[in-house]
C-alpha cells in the first residue's frame, strides 16, 4: 500500500470505526529487509504483508525484527504481536474507557466492570436489545483504502 503524499505528515489516535473507504496505516518497522511499505493496522493484512514482502511463511517461528524487540513467535500470532506492541493498537471498553491489549481482554474484564453491569441491566429494564460492545484503538495515518492484497 502506498500513502497518498497530499496526507502529509497528521498521524492520529481513533477510537471510532472509520468511515467506508478509510483506512488506517503504519510505516513497516521490520529491519531485516526495509520495504518503506504502509501497512494497514489489522493482524492479518499485517501477516500477509511479513509474508509476500519479508519471506515469512506460514507456520514459521521467528523472531521480531522491528529495532529493539527479540520477542519469538509462531507466524500466525507474529502479526497480533506487531498490531498491540509496536503498532500501539489496543482495545477500550465501551462503558468504563478503560485500555486493554486486546479484544479477548476486555470480554474477560466486562465480566466484572460494574459500568458493563449497569449498562446491561438498564437494557433489560427498558426492554432493549443489549450487545457487548468493545471500541478499538488506532494510531497511525487514516487513508483512502485501496485494495492492497
Amino acid at each position: 500500500m502506498e500513502l497518498d503524499d497530499s496526507y502529509g505528515n497528521r498521524s492520529v489516535t481513533i477510537t471510532k470505526d472509520l468511515p467506508a473507504g478509510l483506512t488506517c496505516v503504519r510505516l513497516c518497522e521490520w529491519t531485516d529487509q526495509p520495504c518503506g511499505l504502509y501497512v494497514e493496522m489489522n493482524e492479518d493484512r499485517i501477516t500477509n504483508h511479513l509474508d509476500n514482502w519479508h519471506g515469512i511463511g506460514a507456520r514459521q517461528k521467528v523472531t521480531c525484527k522491528v529495532q529493539g524487540c527479540t520477542d519469538t513467535s509462531a507466524i500466525g500470532h507474529i502479526g497480533r504481536h506487531i498490531a498491540t506492541v509496536h503498532y500501539s493498537t489496543t482495545c477500550q471498553c465501551f462503558y468504563c474507557d478503560t485500555l486493554w491489549s486486546r479484544s479477548d481482554a476486555v470480554t474477560r474484564h466486562q465480566k466484572t466492570c460494574t459500568s458493563f453491569k449497569s449498562a446491561k441491566r438498564e437494557a433489560a429494564r427498558a426492554r432493549r436489545k443489549f450487545k457487548r460492545q468493545t471500541k478499538k484503538v488506532l494510531t497511525g495515518y487514516i487513508v483512502p483504502a485501496r485494495d492492497a492484497a
